[in-house]
Order: C-alpha cells, then structure tokens, then sequence
C-alpha cells in the first residue's frame, strides 16, 4: 500500500474496479487483481492510471484470449520504454491490434514477446508502430513470433553497436549504418528499405551487416 498515494482511498477504488472490470471483461477477479499489482508495480500509483491500464490490457486479452497479468506487463514495458503516460496506453492496443491482424502473430505471442525488444527498440529510435510492425511483418514470413522478436532485436543491436565488419561492409555499400542512419532514412522501414535497394547489395554482404541473425 505504501507503493500508492493515499492508499487505503485508492486500494478501495480500485477493489471496486477490479470487481467492475471482471464483470466487464469476464475476467476472474483474481487475474484482473493480479493485472492491477504488475499495473501498480510498473508505475500506475493512482487510481486513475491503474484503471486505465487495466482497462486496455483487458480489451487485448479478451481479443485475443490472452493473459490480463501478461498484457498488463507488455503495456507497462512499452510505455516505459517509450515514455508517455500510464493513462494513455491505447495508443500501444491500437497499434497492437495492427499488428495482430497484419502479421501471423496473436495477442498472447504478442504481449509476451514485446518487453525482448522495446527497449532496443527505442534506443535505435524506433516507434512502437515501427516496432509492433516490423514483428508482423517478420511473422509473415513464415518465422513463429519468438523467432521474429529475437530476430529483430538482432537487427536493432546489429545498428546500434555494428560490429567492424558491418561497419566496413556498410562503408562499402555507401550506407549510414547507425541510429543516426535510421533517423536520416524517415524510420527504420525506410531504412531497411534503403538497404535492400543499394545495387551493390548481395547476400553475402546483408550477412556481414546483420551477421548474428540465422
């Protein structure tokens, strides 16, 4: 209780929330109660950013038949390595359910993968739209979400912290290959794009630039 301001006020709203949101949601009181304690723990101390937390990550739950407490930690991760407020996480479902109905991927996969990734994510200068995109995009060839995050979260580091190879390969190619090139090409599906329109660009060299993805 000492994690939120006025405590006993607000643990009282939000016991009725948690009972309001089961019903709602068909949630079990108990899943919903441990949703709020990750929601709490991640940094929604008030009510009104609790509920609005949890109140999102039932929506994609029930969407897509997953876990609240899962989704719960998915949204806190993204909004924490994105910045923003616990009271706006719609924006992270609504670019979710872009994902989910783009790629081969579910709501569960999803909430359970994105906390590999987000904070690369964001350190390479991505968008969460980016990010939740270039995973559907990645499903869609045929690789089982896990395999997309941790693919993807290859490729971010691969840009972020080149390896010398990668780098001579990409002074070769006449490609920016950093953060900064990312932000240069208008986000990171432009740059990728960049990539794989450079003339010189063989297999043999896409495999020094990202060399840790197999």
């Amino acid at each position: 209780s000492s994690i939120v301001d006025n405590a006993d006020q607000v643990m009282g709203g939000l016991h009725k929330s948690v009972l309001q949101l089961s019903g709602e949601f068909g949630k079990s009181p108990t899943d919903v109660a441990k949703a709020l304690y990750e929601a709490v723990s991640a940094g929604a101390t008030d009510a009104a950013s609790a509920v609005s937390v949890l109140t999102t990550a039932n929506k994609i739950a029930v969407a897509g038949q997953g876990d609240v407490a899962q989704t719960i930690k998915a949204l806190t991760a993204t909004v924490n390595a994105f910045g923003g407020s616990m009271l706006e996480t719609q924006g992270i479902a609504d670019a979710m359910f872009v994902a989910i109905r783009d790629g081969n991927i579910t709501a569960s996969e999803m909430a359970s993968q994105l906390g590999d990734v987000v904070g690369s994510a964001r350190a390479a200068g991505l968008t969460f739209d980016e990010t939740s995109a270039a995973i559907a995009a990645i499903t869609l060839s045929g690789i089982p979400a896990s395999e997309a995050v941790t693919a993807l979260n290859v490729a971010i580091n691969s840009i972020i912290n080149p390896s010398k190879q990668a780098k001579a390969e990409a002074a070769a190619l006449g490609i920016e290959f950093s953060t900064a090139g990312v932000k240069h090409a208008g986000g990171f599906a432009n740059f990728l794009n960049q990539i794989a329109k450079n003339e010189k660009l063989t297999s043999e060299s896409l495999g020094h630039l990202f060399e840790n993805i197999r």
